[in-house]
């Protein structure tokens, strides 16, 4: 089940940055697809996407128990996940932990909401230019 909180706090983005027209979520979505088609039909995933760059902070552990910390952005946000593009690859199963900021601004002093993740890698594959992109289906999060 979402949390109604994570649900309006998505809803809410999505419409300060202009995703929706009028500030409500719609149920027929038009995304672009590879090779230029565009699919326009009802979405299927459980919970609305913000298709905005966020800055996220990534952590987790390598071989040998040596912890890691990378600085990225998430191409697409939900309730239950994200993706993003780092220049690292990870394994599907592997835990992660998120550091999602709300906020357009570079600044750290401006306050915005932030949300701790827990995720587990459902998917990761090589781009054309060297980096990786990766699928994360949140387990827990809160609220600081």
């Amino acid at each position: 089940m979402v949390d109604a909180r994570a649900e309006r706090l998505v809803r809410y983005y999505a419409s300060a940055c202009g995703q929706v027209p009028g500030g409500r979520m719609n149920s027929v979505r038009q995304f672009q697809v590879h090779r230029g088609k565009a699919y326009q039909g009802k979405e299927r995933r459980l919970n609305p996407r913000i298709y905005y760059p966020i800055p996220i902070r990534v952590r987790s552990t390598e071989n040998h128990h040596e912890r890691f910390e990378l600085d990225t952005i998430a191409d697409d946000l939900s309730a239950g996940g994200c993706s993003a593009r780092t220049p690292r690859e990870y394994q599907p199963g592997q835990k992660l932990s998120l550091v999602i900021r709300f906020s357009l601004a570079q600044n750290r002093q401006v306050q915005a909401a932030t949300v701790v993740a827990r995720g587990v890698v459902l998917r990761s594959r090589k781009r054309f230019d060297g980096t990786y992109s990766f699928a994360v289906a949140f387990r827990r999060y809160r609220f600081i």
